[in-house]
């Protein structure tokens, strides 16, 4: 396994920079609590809605986004995408209240890793950060041609 040609092993062993995404402030709060816990994480950024989000990555190019799935303005699904086709090496997880199926299968679609409930995302927040950020660095960049996804 080696490292993917755009990062170096620098940045790789150093603190992983997070984006959270939510309209609900409250939300966002909890998630930078749990966060804040560790140290090889920091929360560089938060937004309020997807739109809000697309430019917090355009400003704080963070490793990962935490991206909630239903908010106004702009949902997650649709920011997901904006975020990977202008930042593809940018992991976005989903976040939900409600984690059915379609909701899986479209942020997935869009391209993030997977999508957690926000009653999952206590636990295990942290451990799927670190699981999609390891498999990032230490996969080979795919090719134009293969096809897949991955889920947390």
């Amino acid at each position: 396994m080696q490292l993917r040609k755009d990062y170096d092993r620098k940045t790789f062993i150093g603190v992983i920079q997070v984006l959270l995404v939510d309209d609900h402030v409250i939300v966002r709060q909890g998630l930078r609590a749990i966060l804040e816990n560790y140290s090889d994480v920091h929360v560089v950024a938060e937004a309020g809605d997807g739109r809000q989000a697309i430019e917090a990555v355009r400003t704080f190019r963070p490793h990962i986004v935490v991206m909630d799935i239903n908010m106004p303005v702009m949902d997650g699904i649709e920011a997901t995408a904006c975020i990977k086709q202008e930042y593809p090496d940018t992991i976005v997880v989903g976040l939900s209240f409600h984690a059915t199926k379609e909701f899986r299968e479209a942020i997935i679609k869009a391209g993030a890793v997977g999508l957690l409930t926000k009653e999952a995302a206590v636990e295990q927040l942290y451990d799927s950060i670190v699981m999609a950020v390891s498999a990032s660095f230490l996969s080979p960049a795919p090719s134009p041609d293969q096809t897949g996804s991955t889920t947390v």
